[in-house]
């Protein structure tokens, strides 16, 4: 019995040892994060500045006529507080008529093209800047796990003729 709360009390110990060491981690992180683009920002020129800013601008601007284009029903779910802002995105996104799916692309593409502008105005100090600030989003390309399988399932498809 003893033995059987010893074991207890020290796995509780671990466990809360545990988390205490990756909330601190979470914490480095973000003040890392914070350090890495604050000297970014101070980096970059005025014209660089008023880049970004116009960039933000936009974002604004392209979110607000989409929203300006919804529907009555695109209202009722963007306005719908029982939904999670995850569930609220796939619903608005199946429910897009064809001229917002074309606003969308056309929005994303103006998009691209300043942010391309943008990066283009870096020098390479700033650039090796820009690249560390977003560190830890590595992701595979979008259609990378797709090839892969569609590479597997030929190669099987292959194997079993």
């Amino acid at each position: 019995m003893k033995n059987v709360m010893k074991k207890a009390v020290l796995f509780s110990c671990m466990a809360v040892f545990g988390l205490g060491i990756t909330t601190a981690q979470e914490v480095d992180r973000k003040e890392g994060h914070k350090k890495a683009r604050a000297e970014f920002n101070e980096s970059l020129t005025a014209d660089q500045k008023a880049q970004l800013e116009s960039q933000k601008a936009m974002r604004k601007e392209h979110k607000a006529s989409l929203e300006a284009s919804y529907t009555e029903e695109q209202l009722a779910i963007a306005k719908d507080e029982q939904l999670s802002r995850r569930d609220k995105a796939k619903n608005l996104r199946e429910s897009y008529t064809d001229s917002q799916k074309e606003m969308i692309k056309e929005q994303r593409a103006a998009a691209k093209k300043e942010r391309e502008t943008f990066k283009a105005s870096l020098t390479d100090e700033q650039k090796a800047k820009f690249g560390k600030k977003g560190k830890g989003k590595k992701r595979g390309k979008k259609g990378e796990k797709g090839e892969k399988r569609k590479k597997l399932s030929k190669k099987a498809d292959v194997e079993k003729s």
